[in-house]
C-alpha cells in the first residue's frame, strides 16, 4: 500500500517514481525502514535484522549457503510505473499486478535456474536463425520468449532414474509357494469370490479345527438327544390321551373284499376252514356265520383272533417308532391280549394262576410296567365286555357298550396286577377312570363292540367314536381282516389315515 504523506512540516514526501521495487535495496541509512503514515497520524519504524559482524554471530548453516547460491536473479522488475494511473483505484491495480508471483508451469521462469551449457546457446541460435529465413510475418520475425524459455525448460528435463534396488521376493519366502498373479478383469462378480479359494492343484478346502470339530459333535449329538426326547414325549402324551379320528371309523370294503365276505355269508359248506389264527387256531364257515349272520352273536373265536391280530399290528407299529425315534427295542411287547379263557381261569383260581403264562408271553414280573395296553376280553355268559389294563398310564378300565361299571371286574384286575408288580405296587397311583364307548340297544351287537372298542384303544382312538348303525359293516370289515390274516395289504395298519 502506497499512500502521499503531507506533514505540517512542509516536508514532501519521497516521489512515487523513486521506490525501487528491490526488498533488499529499501534500505534507509541508519538501518530503519519507515512504514506509511497511518490514518491516525503516527509513522511506524521497523528496525531491519542485522548479523553481528564481530565473530560472536551464528555461523552460516547449509541452508543459507544454498539459500545464497540458489537466490533467483529475476525477481527485480525495476521501478513501478504509475504515470498511467489516474485515480487510487487504477494505482492499487498497478501494484497488484507488480508484485503477482510468476506463473508456475512449463513456460515458467525455474526457481533454481542452472547453468547453461555450450550446446544449449547454439541450440538456441540454430532455431533462431532457422525461424529468421522463414516467410513469417513482421510481428513474428524474432522468436518469442515464451518460446525460448519452454526450450530451455524441455532441455532442463531430465528423466527419473529407476530404482538402483528394485523390490524384490525376500530370500526367506520359498518362490514356490507364492502363488501367480491371475487377472479377474473379465470376471463377474460371481466368478471373482470363486477364484479366491482357487489353486492350481485344485480347490484347497477350508479346514475346520479340531477343537471346533469336536464342539460341533458335541453339539450334534446334544442336538439330536433333544429331538428324540421330544418325541419320545410326543408318542407317549399321543398314547396317553385318545383322540378323535380325522373320518369316519367304519368304510365300505372295495368290490373285491365285499363280494369275498358275501360268497361266505351265503355259503352251506360249514365246515370249510377259510382262515387260520396267528397261535393257528382254525376258522370255519360256521365261525364266520356267527360274524355274518342276522343279528348273530360272536363266539370266542371270532373275538380272540380279531383282538389277536389288533395286538400283532399293533407291536409293529409300536416297533417302527421305537426305531424312527432311536429307542432300543425291548423284548417286552408294547401290546397283550389274553382270550376270553384267561378271565375265567383268573377269577376262578386267582392272579397266582397266571403267571406262568405271563413269562410264555414274556412279560413276567415287574416288566409289565413297560407294556402299553393289556386286552383281557370277558364273556359273562350272555353279555361281551372287555377289561384293559393301561401301565403306561396306570389305569384299569372296563368298556362295557351297556354302560356297565364292572364292579366285580376292577378288583380283580387290581389284584392281578398287585401280583405282577409286587413291591412296585403303588396302590394310590392306580386309577379306575370312567370311559365314555359307544351305546348298544340290542341285545346281539356286544361281541362287534368289543372287538370295535379294542381297535380304537390300539389305535389310540377315543371308543366313542362310531356309532350302533354303522356296525352291520363293521361285521363284514371285521370278517375281510380276518380273511386277509391281519391288517395287511389292504388292510395295513393306520392305513386308512384315522390319525392323520
Amino acid at each position: 500500500m502506497i499512500a502521499e504523506s503531507k506533514g505540517e512540516e512542509g516536508k514532501e514526501s519521497a516521489s512515487e517514481s523513486e521506490l525501487v521495487a528491490d526488498g533488499r535495496g529499501v534500505v534507509a541509512d541508519g538501518h530503519i525502514q519507515s512504514s506509511i503514515q497511518r490514518l491516525d497520524g503516527t509513522v511506524t519504524h521497523k528496525r531491519q535484522r542485522t548479523r553481528r559482524t564481530d565473530g560472536n554471530g551464528r555461523s552460516k548453516s547449509a541452508n543459507d549457503a544454498n539459500r545464497a547460491k540458489y537466490a533467483p536473479t529475476t525477481l527485480v522488475k525495476g521501478p513501478i510505473n504509475f504515470g498511467d494511473a489516474r485515480d487510487d483505484g487504477e494505482r492499487v491495480r498497478v501494484l497488484d499486478n507488480y508484485w503477482e508471483p510468476p506463473k508456475l508451469g512449463f513456460g515458467s521462469v525455474k526457481m533454481f535456474p542452472r547453468t547453461k551449457t555450450s550446446e544449449e546457446d547454439s541450440g538456441l541460435d540454430s532455431l533462431d536463425e532457422s525461424l529468421s529465413g522463414m516467410h513469417l510475418d513482421a510481428g513474428a520475425s524474432q522468436v518469442s520468449p515464451s518460446l525460448r524459455d519452454s526450450v530451455r525448460q524441455y532441455n532442463s528435463f531430465s528423466p527419473r532414474r529407476p530404482y538402483e534396488n528394485p523390490l524384490r521376493t525376500p530370500e526367506s519366502l520359498p518362490r514356490s509357494t507364492i502363488r501367480p498373479s491371475k487377472s479377474t478383469g473379465s470376471l463377474g462378480r460371481d466368478d471373482c469370490l470363486k477364484t479366491l479359494f482357487d489353486d492350481d492343484r485344485g480347490f484347497a478346502d477350508l479346514k475346520i479345527s479340531e477343537r471346533k470339530k469336536t464342539a460341533l459333535e458335541v453339539l450334534r449329538k446334544e442336538k439330536e438327544r433333544r429331538a428324540l426326547e421330544e418325541k419320545r414325549k410326543a408318542a407317549k402324551q399321543r398314547r396317553l390321551i385318545r383322540q378323535a379320528p380325522l373320518k369316519p371309523l367304519i368304510q365300505a370294503l372295495g368290490t373285491r373284499w365285499n363280494d369275498r365276505v358275501t360268497e361266505i355269508q351265503y355259503s352251506r359248506d360249514l365246515l370249510r376252514i377259510l382262515t387260520k389264527s396267528f397261535e393257528g387256531t382254525e376258522l370255519r364257515v360256521k365261525d364266520f356265520g356267527t360274524l355274518l349272520g342276522n343279528r348273530a352273536w360272536l363266539n370266542d373265536e371270532i373275538i380272540n383272533t380279531y383282538i389277536e391280530w389288533i395286538v400283532i399290528a399293533a407291536n409293529k407299529a409300536a416297533i417302527a417308532e421305537a426305531e424312527a425315534a432311536g429307542e432300543p427295542v425291548s423284548t417286552v411287547p408294547k401290546f397283550l391280549a389274553h382270550n376270553s379263557f384267561f378271565w375265567n381261569n383268573l377269577r376262578d383260581k386267582g392272579p397266582k394262576s397266571t403267571e406262568r403264562l405271563m413269562k410264555r408271553k414274556k412279560v413276567p414280573g415287574t416288566s409289565l410296567l413297560e407294556v402299553d395296553t393289556v386286552f383281557i376280553p370277558i364273556n359273562k355268559g350272555a353279555h361281551w365286555t372287555i377289561g384293559l389294563v393301561r401301565p403306561v398310564a396306570k389305569t384299569i378300565e372296563y368298556l362295557d357298550s351297556m354302560g356297565g361299571r364292572g364292579a366285580d371286574v376292577i378288583p380283580v384286575l387290581r389284584e392281578w396286577v398287585k401280583n405282577q408288580l409286587g413291591s412296585q405296587y403303588v396302590e394310590k397311583e392306580w386309577t379306575v377312570p370312567q370311559t365314555r364307548v359307544a351305546f348298544q340297544s340290542n341285545g346281539y351287537d356286544c361281541g362287534v363292540f368289543v372287538c370295535t372298542n379294542a381297535f380304537c384303544v390300539a389305535l389310540g382312538l377315543r371308543p366313542d367314536c362310531y356309532n350302533e348303525r354303522d356296525l352291520t359293516q363293521q361285521r363284514k370289515n371285521i370278517a375281510a381282516v380276518l380273511l386277509n390274516k391281519g391288517f395287511e395289504g389292504d388292510f395295513s395298519w393306520n392305513s386308512e389315515g384315522f390319525l392323520g
